[in-house]
């Protein structure tokens, strides 16, 4: 990028490629390749359960040290969802939660 700007310094940064062809082929083809068979017909929710079901023993989330295995991350989203409802959130109503980034 330098090397362009230095070359050519009237040059629009947003014109500038900071990839190279085969670093832009490796991150936008290879590694975007994303053709897999999806369940559009269920919820993101529904499908992290079946997950949970299907794999509870699999770790789901590591944060540092803290491994958190799917069983145990569904429990703690269902408890989530059990107090949101125990405080008045009515079923599919939109609702905002502000938690801070761990594996709680």
């Amino acid at each position: 990028m330098l090397r362009a700007v230095a070359d050519d310094p009237g040059r629009r940064i947003d014109a500038i490629d900071v990839l190279s062809g085969r670093e832009r082929e490796l991150l936008l083809v290879t590694r975007n390749d994303t053709a897999a068979e999806t369940d559009f017909g269920r919820c993101v929710h529904e499908l992290f359960e079946a997950e949970a079901a299907a794999r509870p023993g699999t770790v789901a989330v590591v944060l540092g040290e803290t491994a958190v295995t799917y069983a145990e991350l569904n429990a703690r989203a269902n408890h989530i969802a059990r107090t949101l409802l125990d405080r008045g959130l009515v079923p599919e109503e939109p609702v905002a939660v502000l938690m801070e980034r761990s594996v709680e």
